[in-house]
């Protein structure tokens, strides 16, 4: 149902009249480190079939959207048992509790002060590649 979901968003935005600079959607992807927060005003749908479907049905990509990292699937798994899979350790568990109150923090972000605000406080940044010396004698 996940790849179908603009047919709710549209239903939802019609009901409470909502223009697509008041959505607000939060979901998770593979395609960003599990536990890091993406937040962005708009853009593509990437690789994520869902926001496909969101957008095809509002026809526009000009929304806020938290994107929650779980990680890429592992190449023992298909994707959609990755995306419904329970987590494997504990460490696991922890960071995707973190990310999910971070999320929430960022969404009442975005509700009292906008996405640019949202966007500088949670986005995670990237971590920085390490030079040779920092890596040491390990590479």
């Amino acid at each position: 149902y996940m790849n179908l979901s603009g047919a709710a968003v549209i239903d939802l935005m019609e009901y409470f009249k909502l223009t697509p600079d008041q959505l607000l959607l939060i979901y998770d992807d593979t395609d960003i480190p599990q536990g890091y927060l993406r937040i962005r005003r708009g853009g593509s749908a990437g690789t994520h079939n869902g926001m496909r479907s969101v957008i095809a049905c509002i026809d526009t990509e000009d929304f806020a959207r938290i994107r929650i990292g779980i990680g890429a699937n592992p190449p023992e798994y298909e994707l959609a048992d990755w995306v419904l899979s329970h987590y494997n350790t504990p460490e696991e568990r922890q960071t995707a509790f973190d990310a999910y109150h971070k999320a929430a923090d960022a969404a009442i972000e975005w509700v009292t002060n906008g996405v640019d605000s949202a966007m500088r406080k949670y986005s995670t940044k990237k971590p920085k590649a390490q030079t040779p010396e920092e890596a040491g004698d390990d590479a």
